[in-house]
């Protein structure tokens, strides 16, 4: 009597998950790096080798979104002001840019 190879193969497939710290790989994540640095940091620190692509798996398991929503994309302005970039750009050169928040208000509509 032969049994149902279905039957028989009940255990997961490939080999067991590899341990990471979930809430700070979600952390980094919110702070905003992407799957690949989040990798580089947990080899760096925690000397945990995983891929970018077990990453993005956890996070995605997680619930994160990486697609963007359509109604985000559609509140998109269309085009570069590359002129608004450039002015923006010799101000931080010549020294007249204070600090971060200044030159991004400098560059508001650049998009």
């Amino acid at each position: 009597m032969e049994k149902n190879k279905k039957e028989v193969v009940e255990t997961v497939r490939g080999r067991k998950p590899k341990k990471a710290p979930l809430d700070y790989i979600e952390q980094l994540h919110r702070r905003g790096y992407s799957p690949t640095m989040i990798a580089w940091i947990l080899q760096r620190d925690f000397d945990i080798n995983v891929s970018r692509w077990t990453i993005w798996r956890r996070l995605k398991a997680m619930g994160v979104n990486f697609a963007p929503s359509t109604k985000d994309v559609q509140r998109e302005k269309p085009g570069f002001n590359a002129e608004k970039f450039e002015e923006a750009s010799m101000d931080l050169l010549a020294g007249e840019v204070e600090s971060f928040d200044e030159l991004m208000d400098r560059l508001e509509g650049c998009e």
